[in-house]
């Protein structure tokens, strides 16, 4: 779907049909989307990452009811000899696992703070859990410019 540029800046979106409400759409054409979302979520971080992961919550394979919400939260370290700019670092969506998205909102967002050597950075996001049962997963990485510094993800039962 088009979103303001305003909020997010490539001015396309996804919507999940568990929060969408059509009408008056007798007449409107369908079209074929132009490349499914990634579906895989990888099964252990890259070999050379810039980053640990420190904390997280919920941890993996927590059990939800369909259409219930949590928030996702990771703490990472910054174990490079560099500084991750607020400038140019983001936060990006990797892909999702089990055909369903878990986060509501932006699959990019700038990171908040410039992260110094050492220190730790917390990427908080609402989640909801999809109304189908099953196992479900999102993949995120930390990248600036063409260099991804972490990678971190969640894995949820949906029962």
């Amino acid at each position: 779907m088009k979103v303001p540029t305003s909020f997010y800046a490539p001015g396309l979106a996804w919507a999940s049909a568990d929060w969408v409400v059509t009408s008056n759409t007798d007449n409107v054409p369908v079209v074929t989307a132009p490349a499914p979302p990634p579906t895989a979520v990888p099964t252990q971080p890259p070999a050379a990452t810039a980053c640990v992961l420190v904390s997280q919550d919920p941890q993996d394979y927590s059990n939800y009811p369909p259409s219930n919400g949590f928030q996702m939260n990771w703490t990472v370290q910054n174990t490079s000899a560099s500084p991750w700019n607020q400038d140019a670092t983001d936060l990006v969506l990797l892909g999702a696992a089990g055909g369903q998205y878990l986060h509501m909102g932006y699959d990019m967002y700038d990171l908040t703070a410039t992260v110094q050597p050492g220190s730790t950075y917390t990427v908080s996001l609402p989640g909801m859990a999809p109304q189908t049962p099953g196992q479900y997963g999102e993949a995120w990485s930390i990248v600036s410019g063409s260099t991804t510094l972490c990678t971190f993800w969640l894995i949820i039962n949906v029962q």
